[in-house]
């Protein structure tokens, strides 16, 4: 959505207003870029939710995933500068910044620990999916911990297929 594609835009642009007028460290700022995509901007966005929702500090840690870097995204920046009439300039960058990173708010959190999350949750899965083509079967195999260890374990042989197409 459009705050993702803000947060994006923030970090692959804006490394010098995250340096220059947020505080963070330079060679920090200057790695971030082309690391993070739309989905990896949506799941850090979830990580700050959850440790807001929870309460924790500096001292604590929320572990997400990197699920896509900046490379396939380049013409999403390009729409989004075709829309605003041209790049943003840094007051923009700092807003944005501000606005989807420390402005994360606690709308649209889902505390699972309730009852009947999980199986609402699951539901929702298996209707979905099931158009795609997915066997209801195999998506109710997804509630099992041997399932994800067992796609756990194909981490080895997969890695290095996806490290040579890159």
């Amino acid at each position: 959505d459009e705050e993702t594609i803000r947060g994006m835009e923030a970090v692959q642009s804006g490394a010098h207003i995250l340096t220059e007028r947020l505080g963070v460290p330079a060679a920090e700022s200057q790695n971030l870029m082309d690391k993070f995509g739309p989905s990896c901007v949506c799941n850090i966005i979830g990580a700050i939710k959850t440790a807001k929702y929870l309460g924790l500090g500096p001292e604590d840690n929320v572990v997400t995933i990197a699920t896509d870097s900046y490379d396939r995204y380049p013409s999403v920046s390009q729409h989004l500068y075709q829309t605003m009439g041209g790049r943003p300039d840094d007051d923009t960058l700092e807003a944005w910044a501000k606005s989807v990173f420390l402005g994360a708010s606690l709308g649209e959190i889902v505390d699972l620990n309730r009852d009947g999350h999980h199986e609402r949750l699951h539901k929702m899965k298996k209707d979905l999916w099931t158009q795609f083509g997915y066997s209801a079967d195999y998506i109710d195999q997804m509630q099992s911990m041997d399932f994800w260890d067992a796609e756990y374990a194909q981490i080895k042989e997969i890695d290095p297929l996806i490290a040579e197409l890159r």
